[in-house]
Order: structure tokens, then C-alpha cells, then sequence
């Protein structure tokens, strides 16, 4: 048996992702063809060579700037037809005292990178505007949590670079919870800090606002009803270092799962991903069904074109025989390969193009 690799990892990573842009994706059916944006002017070119990649495999995509931080700081998970979701946008502008004091805690010398603020708002299915008297339930930022390797190997002395990401992400995530906490009033409860200290040989998982918020709640029970109340979820990007205003893949493929899409989805970096320890057994199911389907459908476009490792081997094959622990149900375990894929940390964009832009060209 073999252990995870940087190249297996974005391969499998780079096939879910084809997967979940392919045209027959229920993503798609709510979108028309995937969009992936981009914040930065500079990233625009790596932007268009996947889109050129995945045309190549049948995949049209669309790539395309996303808004501007300052003109709406949040990414929306939300079910609500469009002219209600505008009503939710338009609301916040009057409910914005909370978002600011966060806003103006997350300057100075210490601000966070990366810091999005899992929001939760209970809002009326009629009007799309939250329901007055009911505060919103802030669960902060990314929450970070360790755990023995299953897939990949941490090889004593010589990885340090997951020793360095762990004390990154807790400098980052402490930063953030510091703003939230100034936002709510110095409340503790909102920001508890992250300072277990990193135990060489260990993985860490990165659980992010959005997903914190709808992993507590029950699966919505069917489509949009225009009825009674209903959750809005939405992730604040805080702070002038945090200004992609658009979902990680993980966080939106995990959306669309849960049945609330994401409003926009980037091509950076789910670095470290991970489901938090308090989801439910239904809630994950789903996720790791819809990651198992994504994976079967990126497949059937990968294997006929690419094979891994410059021919060696049909991917498939390998990641059944040599990386899963019971290869006779090998499908089961796809989902959580994919999450410890997430530990090789890079942009989605780098790892479709490493995977198989020189295959194709």
C-alpha cells in the first residue's frame, strides 16, 4: 500500500472538481454552466487556462470577476428565489452595527487573512428579510482541530510544512476571533481562541464559518416554500486582508449538498478543509454522498483522456489498489481521501493545471 502524494492528491481533487462543474451536475441546473471567480486581476490568466482545460474534457465554464468586498462583503448560502435574496441583501446595509464593529476590529497590525465569519439569519420566506427580534447566530471563524493521518504520511522531522500551516492558520484564526469577539461586545463565548499546540506526525482540519453554521442545523426538508421562516446563511469576509468575496470548492460543493448554493465559487484554496466534529449523521451523508458522486462523473472524463502517473497506471486503479484501506468498497472511502487531498496545500488552480494541463497540451 501506498500513501497520498502531492500528485495523486490534486488528481483526485482535480477529478471532483470536473465532476461537480460537468454539465448534468445539479449544481448546474440551478447556475446554467459553472462560474468560478476571481478577486484579482492577476489571477484571471490562470482562471482562463482552466476554463481552456475543462472545455477540453467537455466541461464549459464560465470564469469571471467576483464582487468587490466593499460593495457586498458576504457569500450567501441561500435557497430563496433572486429578487428575495436581493431583499436579504438590501437588508443587511440597515442591520450593519455588529458587521462594522467586527469590520473595524479586523485592522491594524494583527488583522486576519482568510477570516470568514459563519452567519446564520432566520429570515421570512415571504419577504427574504430577517425576522425582527431575532438576533443572528454568529459562529465565527474557521475552527481548527488536529487528527492522526489516515491517507497521507507525515513523516517525522522532515514535513514541517503542516507544523508551520497548523501555527499559520491559529495565528489567522485567533486574529479573526479577536474581531468577532470586538464586534459582539468582547463576548468570549464568541470567540474562544485556538491555542493547542501542534503534535508532530498530526493532520489538521480547518471547519469554516459557513460550514460550522449549517452543520448544526437539519437538512431542509425539500425546495424553497414560500412560507414561514427560513435560514439564510452567510460568511462575512472580515478584515482589508480577506477581500475574496467568493466560496472555496470545498465549502461549495458541501453547500450544494446541504441544499443552499453558494453565491460564488473561487478557484483558491481549500487548504486543510474539513467537516466540523458536532455535524450530523444526516448532514454528512449527504456531503459525502454528492463528493462520491462528483467523483464518479469526473472520472468517466478523466480516465478515457488521462492516464495517472504518464501512463502507468488508470487512476481508478491506483487509488483502489495502492490508497484505499478496503479496496472491495473503495467508493466508501473516496470522500475522505478527498479531505486529506485538502492537506497539500495550493490553489484548485494550480492542481487542475499541474494535473493535466502538460497531459493535454
Amino acid at each position: 500500500m501506498a500513501y497520498l502524494t502531492k500528485e495523486i492528491a490534486d488528481a483526485l481533487c482535480t477529478i471532483i472538481t470536473l465532476g461537480f462543474a460537468a454539465p448534468e451536475a445539479s449544481e448546474i441546473e440551478r447556475r446554467g454552466n459553472m462560474t468560478f471567480e476571481y478577486d484579482a486581476p492577476g489571477d484571471r490568466a490562470d482562471y482562463e487556462r482552466v476554463r481552456e482545460i475543462f472545455n477540453g474534457l467537455g466541461v464549459p465554464i464560465v470564469v469571471q470577476p467576483s464582487p468587490s468586498q466593499t460593495i457586498m462583503p458576504f457569500v450567501l448560502g441561500t435557497n430563496l428565489p433572486l429578487a428575495l435574496t436581493q431583499n436579504f441583501i438590501d437588508s443587511l446595509i440597515d442591520r450593519s452595527d455588529t458587521v462594522g464593529r467586527m469590520m473595524a476590529g479586523a485592522t491594524g497590525a494583527n488583522a486576519p487573512r482568510g477570516a470568514y465569519i459563519g452567519i446564520a439569519f432566520t429570515v421570512d420566506a415571504t419577504t427574504g428579510i430577517p425576522v425582527p427580534g431575532i438576533d443572528p447566530l454568529i459562529y465565527g471563524p474557521s475552527e481548527l482541530c488536529q487528527y492522526d493521518p489516515v491517507y497521507r504520511q507525515v513523516r517525522l522531522g522532515i514535513d514541517d510544512s503542516v507544523k508551520k500551516a497548523y501555527q499559520t492558520a491559529m495565528t489567522y484564526t485567533n486574529a479573526a476571533a479577536a474581531a468577532v469577539a470586538a464586534g459582539n461586545g468582547d463576548d468570549p463565548a464568541t470567540a474562544n481562541p485556538f491555542n493547542d499546540p501542534y503534535v508532530q506526525g498530526n493532520l489538521f482540519r480547518s471547519c469554516h464559518g459557513m460550514i460550522r453554521a449549517m452543520a448544526v442545523q437539519p437538512m431542509p426538508a425539500g425546495p424553497y416554500v414560500a412560507a414561514g421562516n427560513t435560514e439564510v446563511y452567510a460568511e462575512l469576509a472580515l478584515g482589508d486582508n480577506t477581500k475574496k468575496v467568493s466560496s472555496c470548492l470545498p465549502c461549495a460543493m458541501f453547500m450544494a449538498s446541504f441544499g443552499m448554493p453558494a453565491s460564488s465559487i473561487h478557484l483558491g484554496r481549500g487548504d486543510n478543509w474539513g467537516l466540523p466534529g458536532d455535524v450530523s449523521l444526516a448532514v454528512q451523508t449527504a456531503w459525502a454522498n454528492s463528493i462520491l458522486t462528483h467523483y464518479r462523473r469526473g472520472i468517466t472524463l478523466f480516465n478515457p483522456m488521462v492516464f495517472f502517473n504518464h501512463g502507468a497506471a488508470n487512476f481508478r486503479d491506483y487509488i483502489k489498489n495502492e490508497i484505499c484501506k478496503c479496496p472491495d468498497r473503495f467508493e466508501d472511502e473516496i470522500p475522505y481521501i478527498f479531505l486529506e487531498a485538502l492537506t497539500f496545500e495550493s490553489s484548485f488552480s494550480d492542481k487542475i493545471t499541474k494535473t493535466l494541463w502538460n497531459i493535454l497540451n
